[in-house]
């Protein structure tokens, strides 16, 4: 009866042990998986907020361009010269163009695939919204895709300009389209690295207007599974970048 009383307490011993075994390896797998999230999450936020600083900092020159023909009361002198400095100081921008009354009459980089000149955005079925909206709305929008001058898709931003009367009535004037290429911001936004870090991973975009939901880049065809994601806003555009290791999530170190 001694002996059988023995077997139990250690047989109960055993299982304890092996329970609190059991719970220790959950526990640092769980804390193993939280920290191998809030890197990779961490990740995203750096290579997302690169390319949101990017897009704002490109699209500037539609702004700046806007007050410029705001100043001239409608002219603009030395159109060329003015949009190749701006393309030097303003990073990032594929094409600039210029179209009063919604009539696209001047560009800068018009080698485009898609040219816009000639264009009366307001009677074009794919662009009226978005004129619409810029001009109603007194702030800029964007529109993607289009197709940029390399051949390449990217994002155009349509900036609204406004003139005044004599009596100080404010009227509008026409739009300043600055167009990025999207490749120029998957550089900038130094996505490659995410590979070097065994990550596969997606940036999409998703016009909050229309809604639209377009591709900008992807190193892989493949389904991500479980993935991170880092979502940011420009404009009407919200991008969201998502990623996952390329082998799968690891539950340890170990394997």
């Amino acid at each position: 009866m001694k002996k059988r009383t023995i077997y139990i307490a250690t047989a109960l011993l055993l299982l304890i042990l092996m329970g609190s075994m059991i719970l220790v390896v959950q526990l640092l797998e769980a804390t193993y998986h939280a920290e191998q999230n809030k890197d990779f999450q961490q990740l995203l936020e750096v290579h997302g907020s690169q390319i949101q600083l990017q897009v704002n900092r490109s699209l500037s020159a539609g702004l700046a361009l806007s007050m410029l023909i705001h100043q001239n009361n409608g002219v603009v002198p030395g159109f060329s010269s003015l949009s190749e400095n701006m393309t030097k100081i303003y990073s990032g921008i594929d094409s600039i163009y210029l179209a009063p009354g919604g009539l696209v009459s001047q560009a800068y980089n018009p080698n485009s695939g898609q040219s816009f000149l000639g264009i009366n955005v307001f009677d074009h079925p794919a662009y009226a919204q978005t004129a619409r909206a810029a001009r109603d709305e007194h702030r800029m929008i964007l529109y993607a895709p289009v197709r940029t001058s390399a051949g390449q898709s990217g994002i155009m931003g349509w900036q609204p300009v406004y003139l005044l009367t004599p009596d100080q009535h404010e009227y509008f004037w026409g739009f300043v389209l600055i167009s990025i290429d999207f490749s120029d911001l998957t550089q900038v936004g130094s996505l490659a690295n995410l590979r070097e870090h065994g990550l596969n991973y997606k940036l999409t975009f998703e016009d909050q207007l229309t809604p639209y939901r377009g591709l900008v880049d992807a190193n892989s065809p493949a389904r991500l599974q479980n993935p991170l994601n880092h979502t940011f806003t420009v404009n009407n555009l919200q991008f969201t970048l998502s990623a996952a290791p390329a082998e799968g999530w690891k539950t340890s170190p170990g394997y």
